[in-house]
């Protein structure tokens, strides 16, 4: 069965890996400005602290827009139904990494929250600072650490990325692409299947912010997204919450399926992950999402079929739960209409006399005595 698909082009920003390292190089010459102009450094510490807090949860970015942008395209297909009821969508990025974490297990801890954390305390020293405040012991401790924090960040963001080879083991399209064998000749009833391979799925998830912004009023709801992040390598995790400032977890229809297939006995781990995913911009915009990841092993074909049955078996299970909720919303309605309202609770009110009243009466009652 040959699903037809079409390109859909975008532009979105580069340079996006490099955003943490900006931030913190930035706050370094604001630490060092503040030595000598504190106003002015506390100012800009406060003005990028608020840039690494969008960063962190995703909602803004103060600095991206400067950054230049790229011209790409997503490669979508679509495989509809004429009694859809919800909407599955399949993601995997089509791009190749340019930039790689050199040891991702160190990269498993959130940074962010050292660079926001220095960002915070130099902007209130620094204020203090302007305020007339003579530097002492714990604020001059406290403004080094930051500074040592910033530096070792910069620092760090050099060493742990390298340029990329121009090549990658393509885990995560080849299970989609397995995904598409499968799913076309055993389609989910009453469920519209959408087939994306993203550009720039490594630079701030751009391609996927630009299909849901493109077909979001296209998609039936509800949708659930599950995004594909090297799933072609073991071990294969589930991602059930993610963020690079703090875990932010996916609504519960994602994670809910994980732990029904751990209780069928298949061996998948839940974890959080600093580094997010296309989930994550789905779950930014309200969409029910899971992010399948794999490990640190290069991608065999025997991962890439334990991962494409295991992703089948998620989307088959969810468009089931979809058309038996379906199918059981008339009885649910008037199961839900029968419910007693509830009771009127009768309070009493004691009402106090007004003073006027009172010395009405008072008056009244020196008259009879007279």
């Amino acid at each position: 069965m040959a699903l037809p698909g079409r390109i859909e082009g975008f532009v979105a920003p580069s340079w996006a890996h490099l955003s943490l390292g900006l931030h913190a190089g930035g706050l370094l010459l604001a630490g060092l400005l503040g030595l000598v102009w504190p106003a002015v450094a506390a100012a800009v510490s406060l003005l990028l602290a608020m840039s690494l807090l969008g960063e962190g949860t995703g909602q803004y970015s103060l600095i991206r827009w400067a950054f230049p942008k790229t011209a790409s395209y997503n490669l979508t297909a679509r495989m509809p139904s004429d009694t859809a009821h919800a909407s599955l969508i399949l993601v995997a990025p089509l791009d190749v990494p340019r930039w790689r974490v050199l040891n991702r297990r160190w990269f498993r801890f959130r940074p962010l929250r050292l660079v926001f954390g220095s960002a915070v305390s130099l902007a209130i020293i620094q204020l203090l600072h302007a305020l007339a405040k003579p530097w002492g012991v714990w604020t001059g401790t406290v403004y080094g650490v930051g500074l040592a924090v910033l530096a070792g960040t910069v620092a760090l963001a050099a060493v742990w990325h390298r340029a990329g080879d121009g090549r990658d083991d393509g885990g995560s399209p080849a299970v989609l692409l397995e995904l598409m064998h499968r799913l076309a000749e055993s389609p989910i009833p009453n469920l519209d299947v959408w087939f994306t391979f993203v550009g720039c799925g490594r630079q701030a998830r751009g391609g996927m912010d630009a299909f849901l912004a493109l077909h979001e009023k296209t998609l039936t709801s509800p949708c659930l997204v599950i995004a594909l992040d090297d799933a072609g390598r073991a071990p294969l995790n589930a991602v059930v919450s993610e963020g690079s400032l703090h875990p932010q977890d996916h609504r519960p229809t994602g994670p809910a399926l994980v732990e029904r297939l751990r209780w069928a006995g298949v061996d998948l781990e839940s974890v959080d992950r600093a580094s997010p995913t296309d989930a994550r911009v789905a779950l930014l915009r309200g969409y029910r999402s899971l992010a399948f990841s794999g490990g640190s092993t290069a991608a065999s074909p025997a991962a890439v079929a334990r991962a494409a049955q295991i992703v089948e078996v998620v989307s088959r299970w969810y468009g089931h739960d979809v058309r038996r909720v379906e199918g059981d919303r008339d009885a649910l309605t008037a199961i839900a209409a029968a419910i007693q309202p509830e009771p009127e609770v009768e309070v009493e009110v004691e009402v106090e006399p007004e003073v006027e009243d009172a010395e009405l009466t008072v008056d009244v009652v020196a008259e009879e005595a007279v």
